[in-house]
């Protein structure tokens, strides 16, 4: 079963206090822990992890499976979680929800050893952040 590079960009992050609380923002694992991602100069958030893929069936799906993957087999995706530092685990703020449906296993297949997938999330005008983007891409973690 192949390990598939990945890259969730996020143009913003939210703030570090909340009403007065700390807060932490990250990608969420099936234990609801969450990673922080590398933060650039601009306030830009990337994650960088690793999937594993097979084929989910003869239609060309990919399953995906992960310490980060969620959903049922036909409906994989991701959280970005936004919550209190000392709250429970399920006191969020907010969640993103970053879908892996649309990705054939053909595009996996023809992922070269020092390649990976990439989506950079939109952010409207109103400085809202969406989880859709332009939808994943190949980048080249040999050119990073």
């Amino acid at each position: 079963m192949p390990s598939v590079r990945m890259r969730v960009v996020c143009p913003v992050t939210p703030p570090a206090l909340r009403d007065g609380q700390r807060t932490e923002f990250g990608l969420q694992n099936k234990d609801r822990d969450l990673t922080a991602g590398e933060i650039d100069s601009a306030g830009a958030a990337t994650f960088e992890f690793e999937v594993r893929a097979e084929p989910l069936d003869q239609t060309g799906r990919t399953r995906f499976l992960g310490e980060f993957v969620h959903g049922a087999p036909v409906d994989r995706f991701l959280y970005l979680g936004y919550r209190p530092a000392d709250g429970s685990k399920d006191a969020w703020f907010r969640r993103w929800k970053i879908s892996l449906k649309g990705i054939p296993y053909a595009e996996i297949d023809a992922l070269g050893p020092e390649d990976g997938l990439e989506i950079q999330l939109r952010r409207d005008d109103s400085g809202v952040v969406w989880p859709r983007g332009e939808g994943w891409k190949r980048y080249s973690a040999a050119r990073v």
